[in-house]
């Protein structure tokens, strides 16, 4: 439905009389543009807009910083929205672990031990410990450092404690992909680079994702850094992927260490 014009509305006729009598200045000030009566404001004109130049530049300044303002509060409105849902997820949490009659884990005691020697030569994976703590140190004890997984405890040599390292060729982890949670059996290949095995070929792995340990172990504890994804083969007829990754830890550098004391003794501890 086209809305009608009602001309008999007195703005319409205000605003159009101001139009025309607007133009018709405007024309007869350019008819005179060469006129001696013109001459003083021509002069006076452009220092007037120099003195409003600087308040208008200001107001201009004034609307950007108005505009940034706004920015600023929807990002920060938006931030404090996320931290608002973080901390209900927390608490969802929280309910469901009193709902599952989960404790929350403690963290197991270290101990500070140092590497004195090999254990068995031309074994670099073998290596003995010593440490200044009276505390008992059960078998199968983890060995972390503060940059991630070590090895473990394997035994005891006199005063000394025997730790097998990554770069022993008989230890066996069990692994898995931080980001995507695959799972697979870490073993030593040289140096500092290991094997990931037991991939299917359709796993998500990329290099340079984290791998930790899987936590299905009564030796290691979940999440501990093993190392990072170096590279990913996929055979074509295969049913697994070769995954190489490189040790959180050089090996080669490597003095001292800290042990996980086990409170299960599984083991039973080392006299």
């Amino acid at each position: 439905m086209k809305r009608r014009i009602d001309f008999s509305s007195g703005s319409i006729w205000r605003d159009t009389a101001v139009l025309f009598i607007t133009a018709g200045i405007a024309l007869f000030l350019m008819s005179q543009n060469n006129s001696s009566w013109l001459m003083p404001f021509k002069r006076v004109t452009p220092e007037i807009f120099s003195h409003l130049e600087a308040p208008a530049r200001d107001i201009l300044k004034a609307g950007k910083l108005r505009d940034e303002n706004y920015r600023l509060a929807r990002a920060l409105a938006d931030s404090a929205l996320v931290g608002q849902w973080a901390c209900e997820a927390l608490l969802e949490n929280q309910r469901l672990r009193v709902l599952l009659d989960l404790k929350e884990r403690a963290l197991p005691e270290l101990i500070a031990a140092e590497i004195i020697g090999r254990a068995v030569p031309g074994r670099p994976g073998r290596v003995h410990l010593m440490t200044n703590s009276r505390l008992k140190i059960s078998s199968n004890c983890a060995i972390i450092t503060d940059v991630g997984l070590a090895g473990r405890v394997t035994g005891r040599a006199g005063n000394y404690i025997i730790g097998q390292l990554l770069t022993d060729p008989a230890i066996r982890i069990g692994a898995r992909i931080q980001r995507s949670r695959v799972q697979g059996i870490v073993r030593w290949a040289y140096g500092n680079v290991c094997i990931m095995e037991g991939v299917s070929s359709g796993s998500d792995i990329i290099v340079g994702d984290r791998i930790v340990t899987s936590g299905q172990s009564e030796i290691y504890p979940g999440g501990i850094l093993i190392g990072y994804v170096l590279n990913v083969e996929s055979k074509r007829k295969g049913l697994f992927k070769t995954v190489s990754l490189r040790t959180a830890i050089d090996f080669n550098c490597l003095e001292t260490v800290m042990i996980l004391l086990d409170s299960k003794d599984s083991k039973g501890p080392i006299e």
